[in-house]
C-alpha cells in the first residue's frame, strides 16, 4: 500500500513535468515561436552623399562620396554608383558628368560600402549634386533576387573665383 501512495503522485507529477516542459520549449529544443516564418521578405539601405569640402575656388578639387548602407535583413551586392550634377547655368564642376563606380561585392547587414568620385572646380557658380545607387538584392541566399536603387539627398557646392 506504501508503494502506490508515492508512485500515483510521482507518475503524475513526471507527466504534468514533461508536458510543461514540451509546451514551453525546453525539452523541444526551440524557442516559443520558432516555427514562425522568419525569412527575410525585403530589404532596407540607406544612401548619403558627402564631400571633403562644400566652398571652393577655382582649379581646387574636391572627392564626393556615396555611402550605400544596409540596415535591412536581406544582403545586397554589385552596387553601381553614380553623381548627378546640377549646375545653375554652366559647368561648374569638371567632369561634368562623372564615370558610375561600380563594386563587385557583397555588402551585408549592418555594413555599408562607398562610392567616390574626384572633381574639380572649373567656374564660380552653385551646384546641387545627387547620389544613386543601384544595387543586387538577395533574399535568404541563394533564394530569390531582384534589382534596387536608392538615392541621397542633395549636397550643394558652392565655387568662387
Amino acid at each position: 500500500m506504501d508503494a502506490r501512495r508515492w508512485f500515483f503522485p510521482l507518475v503524475l507529477g513526471s507527466l504534468l513535468v514533461l508536458q510543461l516542459g514540451c509546451v514551453s520549449g525546453l525539452l523541444g529544443g526551440g524557442q516559443p515561436g520558432d516555427s514562425e516564418d522568419t525569412r527575410c521578405t525585403s530589404h532596407r539601405v540607406s544612401m548619403t552623399l558627402a564631400s571633403t569640402c562644400t566652398e571652393l575656388r577655382v582649379g581646387e578639387s574636391v572627392t564626393v562620396t556615396a555611402t550605400l548602407r544596409n540596415v535591412g535583413c536581406a544582403m545586397v551586392g554589385l552596387p553601381k554608383y553614380t553623381l548627378s550634377i546640377d549646375s545653375e547655368g554652366a559647368s561648374i564642376l569638371e567632369p561634368d558628368d562623372p564615370e558610375p563606380v561600380e563594386h563587385h561585392l557583397p555588402i551585408r547587414t549592418g555594413e555599408s560600402d562607398t562610392g567616390e568620385f574626384g572633381l574639380v572646380a572649373v567656374s564660380p557658380g552653385s551646384a546641387s549634386l545627387t547620389g544613386a545607387a543601384s544595387f543586387e538584392v538577395h533574399l535568404d541566399y541563394p533564394g530569390p533576387a531582384y534589382w534596387s536603387s536608392a538615392g541621397s539627398s542633395r549636397l550643394k557646392i558652392t565655387v568662387k573665383r
